[in-house]
């Protein structure tokens, strides 16, 4: 953003200053931006359990895998879609998905609930190759230069929620769910931003949810996508 670049160019002056480089930082006539509000579109159990439900209806089992995953962890798109198997620990006695590097440059080590887990192995790539979601063949690009994994899942994504009725729904979305599932459960705020790698300004959106919106969350959380528990134990190891 435009406020994240002017930080840096003021972080530039001052040093230049307190080395004797510069002797003023023009940054500073510069005001900072109102930042716009966050995007509020909360996604509801039933959207997620209806995109599960038309993946498997259309065989797209690729894409439900990606939602599962991303519906349970709140990871990110760009850190989903590189892994690989050897990323995520289906046989240990809690499964989890460790990604080396997130966009916040810091390691994360998520659970993963039993129903991901078979969800995974039913990939077309399980036991086939060493990613999740392998590159499909495109003439278009010199092999030297095509990524080894799929690195775009937005289009079939939208065919998905169009076909299950769904508007205004963005892949990020399922992230923001992740965060909100969390917050219902009365998770400490410092510990979210530390599994989610949401910044604690961010978090202030998941302040005003509706008492439904937060009855019917915390019951689908307590079935089908059950896993507040084992983010709690592993986040725990993470935060201290």
């Amino acid at each position: 953003s435009v406020n994240h670049y002017r930080t840096i160019m003021n972080s530039v002056f001052n040093y230049a200053i307190k080395n004797k480089r510069y002797d003023e930082n023009p940054v500073r006539a510069v005001p900072m931006l109102t930042q716009p509000p966050g995007r509020d579109r909360f996604t509801s159990p039933d959207e997620i359990q209806k995109l599960m439900e038309v993946c498997e209806k259309e065989n797209d089992l690729e894409l439900r895998a990606f939602i599962a995953i991303a519906a349970t962890t709140g990871l990110r798109k760009g850190s989903i879609l590189p892994l690989k198997f050897s990323n995520v620990f289906l046989d240990s006695e809690v499964p989890y998905v460790y990604v080396g590097r997130t966009k916040n440059g810091d390691p994360i080590k998520i659970p993963l609930a039993e129903t991901v887990v078979e969800t995974i192995k039913t990939l077309p790539s399980y036991g086939k190759g060493d990613y999740l979601f392998p590159a499909k063949p495109n003439v278009r690009f010199q092999s030297n230069f095509k990524k080894p994994h799929a690195w775009d899942i937005g289009k079939r994504f939208r065919r998905i929620c169009k076909l299950a009725g769904i508007e205004n729904l963005r892949i990020h979305d399922l992230r923001h769910f992740v965060a909100t599932v969390m917050f219902m459960k009365g998770m400490p705020d410092a510990m979210i931003a530390k599994v989610t790698g949401h910044r604690s300004r961010e978090l202030k959106r998941y302040q005003h949810l509706s008492p439904e919106f937060r009855k019917k969350t915390v019951e689908m959380i307590a079935g089908e996508l059950s896993i507040t528990n084992r983010i709690t134990q592993l986040s725990s190891d993470l935060v201290q």
